[in-house]
């Protein structure tokens, strides 16, 4: 019987190891105290040429329960079909935007008879399709469950949406005025009327301000999407995407795009974004210094930092069994900052920095690998690394 092909990287840092009918790859980071180094490990999974199977690798692993380890082999591509979508019976319109209450059926899932005949390998050639098991409960989303009949319901009253991919949640919000000289955490929602200053928050949803975001330097973390006004000297961190108006010396980070109104500016700081940055002018005639930059996953990549400083911090003054559950949880954080990357690699759409208006001298600019030190005044000015 063939045996599995193993390879080593130039900076013997990490080793893939294929199967014979290259359907299946496994990597080994070897032991080191370094962070996963993306760059790395792209160079090195392009050099392999493998292409196809990173979302199949993520689901076998999570469907197994899998805590991804150094120098332990894990699986991080899988060749396969990609399963057909589910057909549903609504009982919301998506479109309305009208609130339901708690225990109302939104949903019934109806598997589809639609055949998955062929997949691809992990080099991305064409192979015959493995069999797939629908699982209604992938589709089951926030504040959502779902009974024997496949019938999904609402555990909590608010706004019922289903997203692309096909996940019904329930949105539930909280509205406040004002919030100054505060820390304070919300596991929905969070609308404020006025102004958040002087504040560090944690968001467990989406946060909209309908003023300004000023000398929050201890981070606003929000695990949808925000949208504001205008930021002064914050630390803004979203997991989904960003929207404002202007922002000046701030650090804005957020896993998709970061776009602005038709007068959209920002000036001074670092941006980051891990799809697009859409914004009408980056800098300022007084050429302050300004950059804005994509990378892969900036959210995760400042959960890590901050998890790592926080055990640094309690490592001699902490319980080891406090100890151990936040050196699992940075495990985690790795694992998912680790899969961002993968992703990446799975992605053929280019990433672009779009300065809709003009973009002026000392500003950088950022796409992985690439970078550019803006010279002179450049007028709607595209940057873009096509994959």
């Amino acid at each position: 019987m063939a045996e599995n092909r193993k390879i080593l990287n130039k900076q013997k840092s990490m080793e893939l190891e294929i199967s014979p009918d290259n359907n299946f790859a496994w990597l080994t980071i070897l032991d080191s105290n370094e962070m996963i180094d993306e760059n790395e490990l792209i160079e090195f999974l392009n050099m392999t040429g493998i292409r196809y199977g990173f979302e199949n690798a993520k689901a076998e692993n999570d469907k197994a329960g899998l805590i991804k380890k150094r120098n332990k082999p894990f699986l991080i591509a899988k060749g396969s079909a990609f399963p057909p979508k589910p057909s549903f019976q609504l009982y919301f319109d998506p479109d309305e935007k009208k609130n339901v209450k708690q225990n109302s059926l939104l949903a019934k899932l109806l598997p589809t008879a639609e055949p998955a005949l062929i997949g691809k390998n992990i080099f991305g050639s064409e192979s015959r399709a493995q069999d797939y098991k629908f699982d209604p409960q992938l589709y089951c989303g926030a504040n959502c469950q779902i009974n024997e009949n496949d019938e999904i319901i609402a555990v909590k009253s608010g706004l019922p949406q289903i997203d692309a991919d096909k996940t019904i949640s329930i949105i539930c919000e909280t509205s406040l005025d004002n919030i100054i000289d505060k820390k304070l955490s919300f596991d929905n929602n969070l609308i404020v009327n006025g102004e958040i200053n002087s504040s560090q928050l944690m968001v467990n949803g989406d946060l909209t301000v309908y003023g300004d975001i000023v000398n929050c330097s201890k981070g606003i973390y929000v695990t949808g999407n925000i949208k504001f006004l205008h930021a002064h000297r914050s630390a803004i961190f979203a997991r989904g995407s960003i929207f404002l108006e202007s922002s000046k010396y701030s650090t804005l980070a957020a896993e998709k795009e970061i776009s602005g109104t038709e007068n959209s500016s920002i000036v001074g700081g670092s941006t980051f974004s891990g799809e697009k940055i859409n914004i009408a002018r980056l800098g300022s005639s007084e050429q302050e210094p300004t950059s804005a930059e994509i990378a892969i996953s900036p959210y995760l990549k400042e959960q890590i930092k901050l998890l790592q400083t926080k055990i640094s911090a309690l490592q001699d003054n902490t319980e080891q069994a406090e100890l151990t559950s936040m050196k699992e949880e940075l495990q985690n954080l790795e694992d998912q900052y680790l899969q961002k990357i993968i992703d990446t690699l799975d992605n053929t759409n280019p990433k672009q920095i779009n300065l809709r208006e003009k973009v002026y001298p000392n500003t950088y600019l950022r796409i992985l690998n690439h970078s550019q030190k803006v010279e002179e005044i450049k007028e709607n000015y595209l940057y873009e690394v096509p994959r």
